[in-house]
């Protein structure tokens, strides 16, 4: 199964991010949370299936909030980690991105607004590297 990633690169080309980090206590949420995402992408079963739906349309979505906040100061060349959570009916129940920057702080606060196909369960954790 292709990665989240070869499919994001593919669906856009990304503004830079900058190194910010997330605090203590954050970092190791976003980490647990990175864990579940990548376990659901290659659990073999509705999750990985799911998944493989889900970057179908998060290109397009992502593309959409790039866009949105292409006003955002752009800052130093890099990648970001996303990861988010879906709630049953496929809304987003929360996400970050790792580091931050004031570009993915509006890009993720766009991306919060936006639904997406109901997961398998809910609170499905998705997560990927965006370069």
């Amino acid at each position: 199964m292709k990665k989240i990633t070869a499919a994001l690169l593919a669906a856009l080309l990304l503004g830079p991010v900058s190194a910010a980090q997330l605090a203590p206590d954050d970092e190791k949420e976003f980490a647990a949370a990175w864990d579940a995402g990548q376990k659901n992408e290659h659990d073999g079963g509705a999750g990985a299936a799911y998944i493989q739906q889900m970057v179908r349309s998060l290109g397009p979505a992502l593309s959409a909030s790039m866009k949105q906040c292409s006003d955002t100061p752009a800052d130093p060349d890099g990648h970001v980690r996303l990861v988010f959570q879906l709630a049953l009916d496929g809304s987003i129940r929360k996400i970050m991105a790792q580091p931050r920057s004031p570009r993915w702080d509006c890009v993720t606060s766009s991306l919060a607004k936006k639904k997406f196909a109901p997961p398998p369960r809910d609170d499905f954790w998705t997560s990927g590297t965006v370069r």
